[in-house]
Order: C-alpha cells, then structure tokens, then sequence
C-alpha cells in the first residue's frame, strides 16, 4: 500500500501544480486541454490514497464522503469535457436550449453533489486528525467558490484555481510525509 500513498501523494502534487499555474502559463491548443482534464483525474488518485490511509478512523461517514466526493469531481470532469470540447462550438441559441433542460439540470446537479462531497469527505477527514488541519480547511474554502466559478467574476476564478491547488499541494504532501515518519 505504500506505493499507492506515494503514487496518490504525487497526484495530488502534481495536480495542484496543474491547477494553480494554468491560468499563468496558459497553453493552448491539445496541451491546455489535456492540462485542464488530467488534473481532476489526479484529484481522484489523491482522494482515494487519503481516503485508504484513513479509512479506520472515519468509518462509514469517512465512506460516504469518499463516495460522494469521488461522484463530484467525476461529473465535474464530464462538466469540463463538456465545456471544452463541445461547448465552445455551440451557436449561443443551442447553448441555451441545452442549458434550460436536462443539461442544465445536470450541470446544477453536479455543483450540489460537487460541493456535498467536499464537505462529507473533509469532515471525514477533520474527524480522523490524520491529515493537516489547515490543508483540509483550505480544501474546503477553495472548493466550494470553485464550483460555482461560472457565476463568479474572472479573478475570483483564479484565485479560486490557486487556492485550490494549494490544497491539494498540502494534502498529496501530507500524505507522502506520512510514510516518512
């Protein structure tokens, strides 16, 4: 299991890395758009290593939120498929039609569980002492303005990005200081 805690510990690194510095290096093109759909992948390889390593402590609260966290950046990820690749392509009528039915309903849906699942995975994660405290509040208040960036002004979403990825920096290392000791 310790290569699995090294491996998510690095993912969750590299995932804030990624998320914090894209708005500043800007690649376009493949490049930023693989940059922006690798690091929620990254996020589930680092929620489930710090969800493994605790999971004795935060039973089945720590489960659920697990659970719903996972659920949250996985739909969040088809949001940004979606907002990447088909999207930007839609004439403006289009665009409005899919977000007043089903599509728009599952873009909200996804907002709610998104943010459901931060808040249960870190009072899991609160409750188990394992992992710094400040990290997982970090966690918290960047996550949530995150989500709801599409409704928040362009620099909220940057700093949003870089809170973020704070975050998961603290918490990938965390996790790696933890086999250390």
């Amino acid at each position: 299991m310790a290569n699995l805690y090294k491996l998510s510990g690095w993912a969750g690194i590299l995932a804030g890395l990624i998320n914090s510095s894209h708005h500043f290096i800007s690649p376009q093109g493949v490049v930023g758009l693989v940059l922006m759909l690798v690091w929620p992948v990254l996020t589930l390889f680092l929620i489930t290593g710090m969800y493994l390593y605790q999971k004795e402590r935060v039973g089945i609260l720590g489960f659920a939120g697990y659970v719903i966290n996972f659920f949250g950046f996985a739909f969040f990820l088809v949001l940004e498929t979606a907002n990447w690749i088909i999207i930007p392509f839609l004439e403006e009528s289009v665009k409005d039609e899919l977000l007043a039915g089903p599509t728009g309903l599952f873009f909200r849906m996804t907002a709610v569980i998104f943010i459901l699942g931060v808040f249960a995975f870190a009072a899991a994660s609160l409750k188990a002492k394992i992992f710094p405290l400040i990290g997982i509040l970090i966690y918290i208040v960047g996550f949530v303005p995150f989500i709801l960036a599409p409704f928040l002004p362009a620099t909220i979403h940057i700093v949003t990005h870089v809170v973020v990825g704070l975050a998961l920096i603290w918490l990938g290392y965390s996790l790696q200081a933890r086999l250390r000791s």
